[in-house]
């Protein structure tokens, strides 16, 4: 979706390894921040629950942002990596106005996916077809 990561910004929702915990031990985003590093993208995340003192070892990699909204303010897109209840619950609609184009990727599945995408995000679930995209692979509405 981003065709070319060097500068971009990839928002990941969710920094623990799980839902329930406030460790990063494990943490499929950690093990992203470290790839999309290396391509030259900058990470950014918001997480409820996230330790603050454990995250201080990861500030070269992700900088953790205080709300979903700022979030997806400053993110080029959103990436869901851990489950956390309360990302069901989001105002997408308004999250995907404070983006340029808004694209959700869920690692995990988690969201219903027609409902995101009729808060006018492009939708990509892991391993399924997109959602709300046209063949050209605009979003439909931006």
């Amino acid at each position: 979706y981003l065709h070319k990561l060097e500068g971009k910004k990839i928002g990941f929702l969710g920094l623990t390894y799980k839902p329930g915990t406030s460790t990063l031990r494990c943490s499929s985003a950690v093990r992203l921040a470290r790839e999309f590093k290396k391509t030259g993208a900058i990470c950014l995340a918001y997480d409820p629950e996230a330790d603050e003192n454990e995250l201080k070892q990861y500030l070269n990699l992700v900088k953790r942002l205080k709300s979903p909204q700022d979030l997806a303010s400053q993110a080029d897109i959103l990436v869901l990596v851990t489950e956390w209840p309360e990302f069901t619950s989001l105002d997408y609609k308004s999250l995907a106005k404070k983006m340029t184009r808004p694209v959700l990727i869920d690692a995990k599945n988690f969201l219903d996916g027609q409902k995101i995408a009729a808060s006018g995000f492009i939708y990509q679930g892991y391993g399924r077809k997109a959602i709300n995209q046209t063949p050209c692979g605009q979003a439909i509405g931006v």
